[in-house]
């Protein structure tokens, strides 16, 4: 069954190193060792202030990170779906709704929980189960290479800025952009159509406007009277 697991797998390393680089939680790496260091440091930060919030991405570094935590997380996710199906037929059987009923169910629940996320972390044993020798490494090692070039194209398009870069961005929508050491400006409600569109304060006793309207044309100082004929 290792045929099953090369595509998932390269799809899987693809966009989840592709994520945490996208995050800034993983530089940019060039050897295998670099990476295992830095995926460390992300795996030792996901519970402190520079934790990524994707689940996907959590659940890979809780089960290792790496080729290990690629496969042990696809494998967690193909078995964990049944049980949350079974258990959302049981909540329709009334048999279920009492206390005994629902303490059975939670345990059944958590025992098979436990028990598949056991089979994820011995992953080598679901997917190889009673294969020759020789099938079984080649077939580790037909998974890793799936599993490099899903992380080498992680790198290339993070570098490009294209494919998951872009996926990412399309998820997150829009960012508005503001140049540097600009104020954003505030933008009254509602703008008067004309400058004159704001009647003026009067006073009461004369019954003169008080102040000048916003742009009001200025008459030009008065001249003299006219010269007259010489």
């Amino acid at each position: 069954m290792t045929w099953q697991l090369l595509v998932p797998v390269a799809l899987m390393s693809y966009l989840l190193v592709g994520r945490l680089m996208h995050e800034g939680h993983l530089p940019d790496f060039e050897t295998r060792k670099a990476l295992k260091a830095h995926l460390k440091k992300a795996r030792k930060a996901r519970e402190g202030a520079g934790q990524t919030r994707n689940p996907l991405v959590r659940r890979w570094l809780r089960f290792g990170g790496g080729f290990y935590g690629i496969v042990a997380a696809y494998t967690f996710f193909v078995l964990e779906p049944p049980i949350l199906f079974s258990l959302i037929v049981a909540l329709f059987d009334a048999d279920t709704w009492s206390l005994e009923g629902l303490i059975e169910l939670a345990f059944t629940f958590l025992a098979n929980s436990f028990a598949q996320f056991v089979t994820a972390l011995l992953w080598f044993g679901y997917w190889l189960e009673d294969a020759p020798a020789w099938l079984f490494f080649s077939g580790l090692v037909a998974v890793y290479v799936a599993y490099a070039q899903g992380v080498r194209w992680a790198r290339v398009h993070q570098a490009r800025g294209i494919g998951h870069v872009a996926l990412w961005r399309w998820f997150e929508g829009p960012v508005p952009t503001r140049r540097a050491g600009t104020a954003s400006a505030t933008i009254p409600e509602t703008v008067p159509e004309t400058p004159f569109a704001t009647p003026l304060k009067t006073d009461a006793a004369t019954e003169a406007p008080v102040g000048r309207p916003f742009l009001t044309p200025v008459e030009p100082p008065d001249a003299g009277p006219p010269a007259g004929p010489a």
